[in-house]
Formats: structure tokens, sequence, C-alpha cells
């Protein structure tokens, strides 16, 4: 999971990890057990999300409450999928993606985000208008500005149950998105920048 938001499969291409269970940011609602306690200290899934991020949004308040998320490498799970990049699903992506920012991430750590966030929507915003799902990333803004009210409820839920500070769960995040997944040359010369950008962020935030 990335300090923006932004998530994909760890790993994915590669070599099958082997090794003991660790602690990750969040792991995929197609393989995870969560313990009944941990879902009704959270209140489970956010209902708004539908579909997509909803697993890593319960992830992230279940480290904000003071549980863990652990990847267990030695499990094998089967998961009949077919990867569609159609504009429904950038919709859901990138609503609930930024829900999940503004929603989960105390004041101080937003405000010194906002940069790198901003940053962010420009790039997405010209890969959308590249790839032809702009209408896409236009309405999940203007949902998120159409439900700000329920947002704002809903924030304040989040960050009343929150027991960890930001700079905990920003150790379980990376800046560097993984180039298996998006490789290209503005990607390869941005890494060190937002790698050298979480490290301040959790200096500040110490």
């Amino acid at each position: 999971m990335h300090i923006t938001g932004l998530c994909w499969s760890g790993g994915w291409g590669g070599p099958r990890e082997a090794g003991p269970p660790r602690p990750v940011a969040s792991v995929s609602g197609a393989a995870m057990l969560i313990r009944m306690s941990a879902w009704r200290r959270t209140g489970g899934f956010q209902p708004r999300y539908f579909m997509y991020h909803e697993d890593v949004d319960l992830c992230w308040r279940v480290r904000l409450t003071g549980g863990d998320v652990v990847f267990c490498p030695e499990a094998t799970v089967r998961h009949d999928y077919t990867f569609d990049r159609g504009s429904r699903k950038w919709f859901f992506l990138e609503r609930n993606r930024v829900w999940g920012v503004l929603a989960n991430f105390a004041l101080p750590t937003l405000l010194l985000l906002a940069p790198l966030l901003a940053a962010t929507e420009v790039m997405i915003v010209l890969r959308a208008a590249r790839e032809g799902w702009l209408p896409a990333k236009v309405r999940a803004w203007r949902e998120i500005a159409r439900s700000r009210g329920e947002l704002r409820a809903w924030r304040r839920q989040v960050q009343g149950a929150r027991t960890v500070p930001d700079r905990v769960i920003l150790g379980l995040m990376t800046g560097r998105f993984d180039p298996a997944l998006a490789e290209s040359r503005p990607v390869a010369l941005l890494n060190p920048v937002m790698v050298a950008y979480r490290h301040m962020l959790m200096a500040v935030l110490r």
C-alpha cells in the first residue's frame, strides 16, 4: 500500500514468498480472515464502497484501532478472477481510495501529504485521459463532493475510534511504486522522491 492510498498486488508476477507471517498494511479481501472482535470494533466494511478498496480500508481501520494485519506466505488460496480495467471499476477504485485517505489519515498527516496527494491526482488524470477513463475519474470526484456530509460523519467516527498514530501506519506503507505494475521512466524518476517524502513525513510525525 502506497502512502497516497494506491494499492496493488504485492509480489505480482514474482516467485512465491517463503517465510514466517509478517505484518503488512493490508491484505486482499479474496484471501482474508478477520476476528469477529476486530470486525465489531471497526464496524466492518464501509457500506458506501460497494466494491474495491473495501478490504484495504478495513485493514487500515483495524490498524488504527490497535489490531494487527498479518500476511501469511504459506497460505494458498485459489481465486477465480479476471482483471478488468473498465471505467466502472476505475470509478469505484478512485472514489473509494480518496474516501479512505480523507477519512483515515489524521488532519496533520493530510496537510503534510497534500502536495504529494495533489501531484498523484494530476498523474492519475493524465493517465485516465490517455487510457479513456477520465469520465470515471471525474465522476468519482463528483460523488465524493456530493457525499461530503456523510464523509465528514464517517471521518469523525473513524478518528474517534483510533488508538494508533499515523506514524505507525505509515511505517507499514511504501513510498515506492511497484515497477512490475507501473513500469515507466516517470515512475522510476519519481520513486526516489516519494521514498524521501515518506521518510520526511515519518520524521515530522515522530
